[in-house]
């Protein structure tokens, strides 16, 4: 055992699951990769468990104690090395909380909900359309019409179609 495994609970724990789960499968006579094959996982993933190069999952303790009729003992390990990652997992930091100046227009806040973009290829050109659905979060309405700063500047060569307003981010360089 090194220094951190001696200090460490919860490689401690993981160490001592690791090490019911090969007492059970050495008890009932299986080797990694039958024990892997009976649980429905690759013999490596079995070999990494009991090595301590992963640590147990709740699935794999289920189905070990499952397949090897431990009578719980696999299980019980599982439970004793969850409990002792649970209690000595840090603790999440709070966000930070957000500026008051938002990086929006004054006094309107529109959030993406859901975006979609459709790239085609249609007769030698590529066309691609994007559509947003955007939430106003903020206290004022939004008085920006949708022609005026949300479609990116055509590109260079890019040309629109006389009396059709385009609906894709980049202009299609073909009228169609």
């Amino acid at each position: 055992m090194t220094e951190a495994t001696e200090t460490d609970p919860v490689e401690q724990a993981a160490e001592a699951f690791a090490a019911e789960v090969s007492y059970w499968r050495e008890v009932r006579g299986l080797s990694m990769r039958s024990l892997a094959g009976k649980m429905g996982f690759d013999p490596s993933y079995v070999s990494h468990i009991e090595s301590g190069r992963h640590r147990p999952t709740e699935e794999f303790a289920r189905l070990a104690d499952e397949v090897l009729n431990a009578g719980k003992a696999v299980w019980r390990r599982w439970t004793e090395f969850d409990g002792v990652r649970l209690r000595t997992r840090p603790q999440a930091v709070p966000p930070a909380p957000r500026r008051a100046e938002q990086p929006y227009a004054s006094g309107s806040a529109l959030v993406v909900e859901h975006d979609e973009a459709r790239l085609r290829f249609d007769d030698g050109v590529y066309r691609l359309t994007m559509r947003r659905r955007l939430r106003n979060t903020g206290g004022e309405p939004n008085t920006r019409s949708p022609g005026e700063s949300w479609r990116s500047p055509p590109s260079a060569g890019a040309r629109r179609c006389a009396g059709r307003p385009s609906t894709t981010a980049t202009p299609s360089r073909r009228c169609g």
